[in-house]
């Protein structure tokens, strides 16, 4: 072989590896172009997003083994519901509550969650729990199995649970927790801001002998049993036997008035107990305990439905008594 017929030959050796280097790199980026050109399969939950649920559910679990609330409340919505283990349905406020509490505590606690489905800005998990109770819980120190769905929702970029709902499926058995009518703790915020702004319109609209603000306190078809027995229906009628109460026996009087108990009766309904002190009377009513500084105690119970967001009162009942 000659020295020009040896270059030929490389020349084309080299020629051939060159064009089998792009044959090589074109279908890899075709084949790249064809994924990329694939569209997700139908149902397919965003890989990052499922990713994301399943970090939360492990630090809620961790927070929840050292009573981190402050995690807690960063992972639970300000909205969130629970149908928790005894059937009991109860908002965020009064889960934290049982977690100061102790009543919600655990000696170990195994969350398997065993699927996220992601529908957008939504998503479900469910799966299975084993766990230890611990605390002031009845069943402190036995074993539950249970099994959970929850429910979150993406908010400003960021995943919250809005929704949890748990069931016993093996173990211990759970009794459901104490609600201390005195414990402001197990009573959430919304109904405690409600029946403090309740309480307030009540006391503020009396000492202006304000109808009109006195009956925002009421829907208008409320009803109000008065310290007689008598029962007045209806907001209209309720306020304006007021206004006659303020311009006759009971004009220039000065209420006070301090909740004593809050009772949530369910989602949207509460029942707020508070004691009045009325002073400054004109007159007392007829059979009325008043005292020697022409005064009134009152007994207050009002029970509050909430309409379209609104807390107002739907039933109201006033029982004079005389302080021991």
């Amino acid at each position: 072989m000659t020295h020009i017929e040896r270059r030929t030959c490389v020349s084309g050796m080299r020629m051939n590896w060159i064009l089998i280097a792009l044959l090589v790199v074109l279908a890899s980026q075709a084949a790249q172009a064809q994924r990329t050109a694939e569209p997700p399969a139908a149902g397919a939950a965003p890989r990052s997003a499922e990713e994301q649920i399943r970090r939360l559910n492990t630090r809620e679990v961790n927070a929840l083994m050292h009573h981190d609330l402050r995690v807690l409340t960063s992972i639970w919505s300000d909205d969130m519901v629970v149908t928790n283990p005894v059937n009991r349905f109860v908002h965020r406020d009064q889960v934290v509550g049982l977690v100061k509490s102790g009543f919600i505590a655990f000696a170990s606690y195994d969350r398997r969650v065993e699927y996220v489905r992601v529908y957008g800005t939504a998503a479900v998990a469910a799966g299975s729990e084993t766990v230890v109770w611990a605390g002031s819980n009845p069943a402190a120190g036995k074993t539950s199995q249970l099994r959970f769905t929850s429910v979150w929702i993406q908010r400003g970029g960021q995943w919250r649970e809005v929704a949890r709902h748990a069931n016993v499926v093996g173990g211990a058995q759970l009794a459901p927790p104490h609600f201390s009518a005195e414990d402001s703790d197990h009573v959430g915020a919304e109904a405690r801001r409600a029946a403090d702004a309740m309480v307030k319109l009540f006391v503020d609209s009396w000492n202006r002998a304000d109808g009109a603000a006195y009956g925002e306190n009421y829907w208008p078809d409320a009803e109000l049993v008065d310290p007689s027995g008598v029962i007045t229906n209806g907001r209209a009628a309720i306020v304006q036997e007021h206004v006659n109460l303020w311009a006759g026996i009971f004009k220039g009087s000065h209420q006070e008035a301090k909740v004593r108990r809050i009772r949530m009766l369910g989602p949207d309904h509460l029942v707020v107990d508070f004691d009045a002190h009325l002073s400054h009377i004109r007159q007392a009513p007829t059979g009325s305990p008043s005292d020697s500084a022409r005064a009134l105690h009152s007994h207050l119970k009002h029970v509050l439905v909430r309409r379209g967001g609104v807390w107002k009162i739907i039933a109201a009942q006033n029982t004079f008594f005389t302080p021991k």
